[in-house]
């Protein structure tokens, strides 16, 4: 289970780390226009491909303390709560605050990218509390999400690999 999501983890980092060299082998083959849709999609999965791989982690480390609702771990609060019930720590115990507001805006944008294009709604400004969009504007994954997420991940992933070897 662990080595799955480092692999996984692996994925994601040179996904992004390899973005400027699919950029501009796009560029002399198909266009910029082209080249730069390829690379914001490149980003856009990173995203998702970060959220579904601790889902499963999650479920996989969970799954001796009792029934998951269905994708449960697709939602912070509803993760954190189903730890803190079972082994008395929640994510706040292996995240800041600030780490834990972004991950809960890269967990929405996330939603966003699956369910509505990355065109911002009310739902996501409320859910997020992200007062850098306003509704109708397309979400923008940068470098720096992806390292935020794979960073509040990989904590996150070391605090429950932890506390369940201890159970």
């Amino acid at each position: 289970m662990t080595q799955t999501f480092s692999d996984s983890l692996r994925k994601i980092k040179a996904k992004k780390d390899g973005i400027d060299i699919v950029r501009k082998a796009l560029i002399e083959a198909v266009g910029k226009d082209e080249a730069e849709l390829t690379c914001r999609s490149l980003r856009e999965t990173c995203i998702s491909d970060g959220v579904v791989a601790f889902q499963k982690y999650c479920e996989g480390m969970y799954k001796d303390f009792g029934a998951i609702p269905f994708n449960a771990f697709q939602r912070l609060e509803q993760g954190s709560n189903l730890w803190s019930t079972a082994v008395q720590k929640g994510y706040n115990d292996w995240l800041s605050v600030e780490e834990l507001a972004k991950l809960n805006i890269l967990y929405q944008k996330r939603h966003l990218l699956s369910h509505n294009e990355g065109i911002v709604d009310s739902q996501y400004i409320s859910k997020s509390g992200d007062a850098t969009y306003k509704e109708g504007q397309r979400i923008v994954i940068t470098d720096k999400d992806i390292d935020s997420l794979v960073s509040s991940l990989e904590k996150l992933s070391n605090g429950i690999k932890s506390v369940c070897s201890n159970v």
